[in-house]
């Protein structure tokens, strides 16, 4: 067996569990924004504590969503989650940009995590678990999520590929109504009478 790191053999593993992730993140989004907004604006008023808080609620919520559930096991490690799915795949939730990339700084454990040493020797035997990062992507506000993304990287500096968990948020403009063609043209009509008056007045003035 050749080594099958595609977002193929991503989406196998993880699909089955793509609602549970989907509830999971925006529920954690959820419950971040319902903190009183006296104490919600020293969260947000600087960037890397907003993230680091809204990660937290949304890594708690996935524990509680996963505990049990079979095929998924959860590992705690260097102050984050690891979750392995299956056999082969091991995946982080963090906060993503749309190219893929989430924002770590780049550490020895950020390069360790996004190796090139990932790869399947046999059917069910892997000689490193496929890592992937599923990532949530906020909206313009920053207060909710708009997509939610896999990606996997073949190395720590260039993403191999990504695919959407959830569809693209769309923005839908509220639409003009249309001005009905008797309307306009009474609104026209009075328009011109009303210069019409005041050039009848203008030159009453001027005599």
């Amino acid at each position: 067996m050749f080594p099958d790191l595609s977002s193929d053999a991503a989406r196998g593993q993880l699909e089955p569990f793509h609602d549970q992730f989907i509830v999971a993140i925006k529920e954690g989004v959820r419950l971040f924004n319902t903190i009183p907004p006296t104490l919600l604006y020293r969260l947000v008023k600087w960037k890397r504590v907003k993230a680091n808080a809204m990660w937290g609620f949304i890594v708690e919520e996935i524990e509680n969503t996963f505990r049990e559930v079979p095929g998924i096991r959860l590992k705690k490690r260097h102050g984050s989650i690891e979750i392995e799915v299956g056999e082969n795949t091991i995946a982080r939730v963090k906060k993503m940009r749309p190219d893929g990339f989430t924002s770590n700084y780049m550490t020895h454990r950020v390069s360790a995590f996004h190796s090139a040493d990932q790869g399947e020797l046999f059917e069910r035997l892997w000689a490193q678990p496929m890592k992937v990062d599923i990532g949530y992507i906020e909206d313009e506000t920053g207060t909710h999520v708009a997509e939610i993304l896999v990606a996997r990287r073949d190395t720590p500096r260039r993403i191999a590929w990504t695919y959407a968990i959830t569809s693209p948020a769309t923005v839908t403009s509220m639409p003009v109504e249309p001005v009905a063609p008797a309307a306009a043209a009474e609104e026209e009509t009075r328009i011109e009478a009303r210069e019409a008056e005041n050039q009848s007045t203008q030159g009453t003035d001027n005599k």
